[in-house]
């Protein structure tokens, strides 16, 4: 029931300005830095109207993929002002919407839905990045 809107690359500069939301201009730079190569994909539900979105992201070293973490962990928190549910491998937030940011080496996936059974059920899509 979901269909394909669109996709691209965002790249290092755009991932700079959408971490400048909730970051300081200093922190959003330093945490894009170590960006290696993205791909992300929205999607639109058929019934609800809803926007889901998909990006894998490959840093160029596991440190940047890991401090690319830690500022989405402060973005997150600044964005939904919850404490986020997280795991080994994983942070998700929810709120007026949701999202989840799954980690292994150097890749991450963010997902963004409408809420959390969503963002788990899309997430699910790549068993190389969800354990």
């Amino acid at each position: 029931g979901w269909s394909w809107v669109g996709g691209d690359v965002l790249g290092e500069y755009t991932l700079r300005l959408y971490l400048e939301q909730r970051l300081d201009q200093p922190e959003a730079e330093s945490a894009a830095a170590g960006w290696g190569g993205d791909r992300y994909a929205v999607y639109q539900g058929a019934e609800s109207g809803g926007i889901a979105l998909v990006m894998r992201i490959v840093w160029d070293a596991d440190g940047e993929a890991a401090e690319f973490v830690d500022a989405y962990n402060a973005f997150g928190g600044a964005r939904f002002g919850v404490q986020p549910e997280t795991t080994a491998t994983s942070t998700c937030w929810e709120g007026d919407d949701a999202i989840c940011l799954f980690r292994t080496g150097r890749e991450t996936l963010l997902v963004r839905a409408p809420d959390l059974a969503l963002v788990r059920q899309v997430a699910s899509a790549f068993p190389d990045l969800i354990p």
